[in-house]
């Protein structure tokens, strides 16, 4: 039987690592270094993680923050993450959501706006949020994500530049 690859050591040390190069990266702004960074660590089957991290600690953070995270995404998409690795972050954010409640009263307005954010960017399609809903529990912080990010910010024409300039006017 396969080791689960969370439960290594390497695992930790990836966590580290990636955790140092987003407080870089809040710091600085600065994207190639981020993909050169991300390239030569060359833990291309823990991007997911990457992709949930960023979006996790620009949650804790201003709107400046949420924005570079958003760009960032969108600037990597097809450069260093695919679409595989893109939903697996999205979908493992979005399960882990019941966690972060107490952590991040607005979770779910966030986690919405990067979703929607991340399908007006192209870099999540819109099933996305189609194919989580099936496969949530209906009363979960999970679903009310989904149906946020369909429903209130990917409904209507004006949404989609209210969403691109949410978090850039600050």
């Amino acid at each position: 039987m396969a080791e689960d690859p969370e439960d290594s050591p390497k695992y930790e040390e990836m966590q580290e690592e990636m955790t140092m190069i987003i407080r870089e990266f809040f710091l600085n702004d600065d994207v190639n270094q981020v993909e050169t960074d991300l390239r030569e660590l060359n833990w291309n089957f823990y991007h997911y993680y990457f992709v949930k991290k960023l979006v996790s600690m620009a949650m804790d953070r201003h709107d400046r923050e949420k924005e570079m995270a958003a760009s960032l995404i969108s600037s990597l998409y097809d450069v260093v993450f695919d679409s595989a690795t893109i939903r697996k972050a999205f979908t493992k954010l979005v399960v882990s959501a019941e966690d972060l409640i107490l952590d991040v009263p607005n979770i779910i307005d966030v986690v919405s706006l990067f979703i929607a954010r991340a399908v007006i960017d192209e870099v999540l399609p819109p099933s996305f949020l189609t194919k989580i809903l099936n496969t949530l529990n209906e009363d979960s912080i999970a679903v009310q994500i989904a149906v946020r990010a369909q429903k209130v910010y990917l409904t209507g024409t004006l949404k989609v530049d209210n969403i691109l300039h949410r978090w850039s006017s600050s």
